[in-house]
């Protein structure tokens, strides 16, 4: 790769994950640009930050102009921003459920269209699009979260099979964590391993060629509840 010193975008870096593989990164040489609501607070180096709301599109657009003036070009793309909000259906309001989908899935597909000539033209590229397992079962309150998450897997294939064809040297891939957080930022016991394990990975895909994949990465209640998922599928159909 050259130089290991990339320019790396973050989305939602304010958050408990975004400020974790911010840390490692800056940590590691890397350049990293925040785009974020509240302002991201890093240990050692700190990180550019750009206040920027997701669910605004022209703000969305203008910020990202304001990072290129910053930074000249974005050799990772990490989306890592996610509205966690959590009722029924019927109680959203038509703004809330756009927000949610603006932030969720429209604005890593803005910002992948933004980032990828750009990549292209350099022969070098990483997106990195941070899902959930949640996107694999959806569960009572969390239709907009579990879809968008969703969506962001389909994503992921099919520009990776895109990019396959058109340019080797970019890739993308989706990460699919359990649990570590509340909603209201507060860690589980889930929290070192899982967001290690983020991190590890991360590093992973920036140093290696892999393109397309979906890297799952559960807690033991997680991977407990998908081994019940699929004895009770087993069981269905020798039933049925």
């Amino acid at each position: 790769m050259g130089n290991p010193a990339l320019n790396v975008l973050i989305t939602g870096g304010a958050g408990v994950l975004g400020r974790k593989i911010a840390e490692d990164l800056l940590a590691k040489g890397h350049g990293v640009f925040v785009l974020d609501k509240a302002m991201a607070k890093t240990t050692g180096q700190a990180a550019e930050f750009i206040r920027c709301d997701l669910g605004n599109q022209d703000d969305l657009s203008a910020c990202f102009n304001e990072l290129i003036t910053r930074a000249g070009r974005v050799d990772v793309l990490i989306n890592c921003a996610s509205v966690r909000q959590f009722k029924m259906l019927a109680d959203f309001t038509p703004t809330e459920i756009r927000q949610n989908i603006q932030v969720d899935f429209i604005a890593p597909v803005i910002l992948a269209n933004l980032c990828l000539p750009r990549m292209e033209k350099n022969n070098f590229g990483r997106i990195i699009n941070i899902s959930s397992i949640s996107a694999y079962s959806g569960f009572s309150t969390g239709s907009l979260y579990c879809s968008s998450k969703n969506a962001l897997i389909t994503l992921g294939e099919s520009l990776g099979k895109e990019l396959k064809k058109t340019n080797g040297s970019v890739t993308i891939n989706t990460i699919c964590p359990g649990s570590f957080s509340k909603t209201d930022g507060t860690t589980l016991q889930s929290f070192p391993r899982i967001t290690g394990s983020i991190v590890d990975t991360v590093d992973r895909i920036i140093h290696s060629g892999m393109n397309g994949r979906v890297i799952n990465i559960f807690s033991f209640q997680n991977k407990l509840m998908e081994s019940l998922r699929f004895l009770l599928k087993a069981f269905q159909m020798i039933i049925s």
